[in-house]
């Protein structure tokens, strides 16, 4: 098998959380086509393997009903919607949505739509439920 993935690469993603989340989220999509998916499960067990080893941002360690409870969700008036201020998503939370985000969800100037947001978290927890069956089918 030929190199998991670079040397830059693992440097960047030891310390750099976009950098992180964007592979992360390039391994997960790469799940979709059955000749890349054992490439992807190695990649996403090294990430999560850093995930725990060499952890980002202040939130690493909160669970997705952390996040859930615990990001505030903010009005606004003129125009009146709701949205959930970036200031407000800790690491690696707000690099997870950025990377999630990319060519699908519209932030407004201080942060994502809270509807982003929530279509965010419940794809997060469908996407590792599937890992978790791809995975059992692995063993």
């Amino acid at each position: 098998m030929t190199e998991l993935i670079t040397k830059a690469e693992l440097t960047a993603i030891k310390t750099d959380s976009y950098a992180r989340e964007t592979l992360r989220r390039q391994a997960l999509w790469a799940m979709t086509h059955r000749e890349r998916r054992a490439h992807a499960l190695a990649c996403l067990d090294l990430i999560e393997r850093l995930d725990y080893e060499v952890p980002i941002g202040e939130a690493a360690t909160w669970t997705l009903g952390d996040v859930a409870r615990l990001v505030p969700v903010s009005r606004r008036d003129n125009p009146p919607f709701e949205v959930v201020r970036l200031a407000d998503i800790p690491e690696p939370w707000r690099s997870r949505m950025g990377a999630a985000s990319i060519g699908s969800t519209m932030s407004c100037v201080s942060g994502y739509y809270v509807d982003d947001w929530r279509t965010f978290l419940r794809l997060w927890r469908r996407e590792h439920e599937q890992l978790h069956e791809y995975r059992l089918d692995r063993s």
